[in-house]
């Protein structure tokens, strides 16, 4: 969770950037907002309990 904090945003840019060698083909702006997106998701499944399904018993 820590990884895709807002503030590595440009850190994560630029080693995509890096691995990929090309730029990441979106911008900056949506790249923030991907980041932001995965920092709630993450931190979502960080702090609700394990849900089980019907199923198991």
């Amino acid at each position: 969770m820590i990884l895709f904090l807002p503030i590595n945003g440009p850190l994560l840019r630029i080693g995509f950037e890096e691995i990929m060698n090309q730029p990441v083909p979106i911008g900056e702006f949506y790249f923030f907002t991907f980041c932001v997106i995965l920092f709630f998701l993450g931190g979502i499944m960080t702090f609700t309990p394990k849900l089980k399904s019907p199923f198991q018993e």
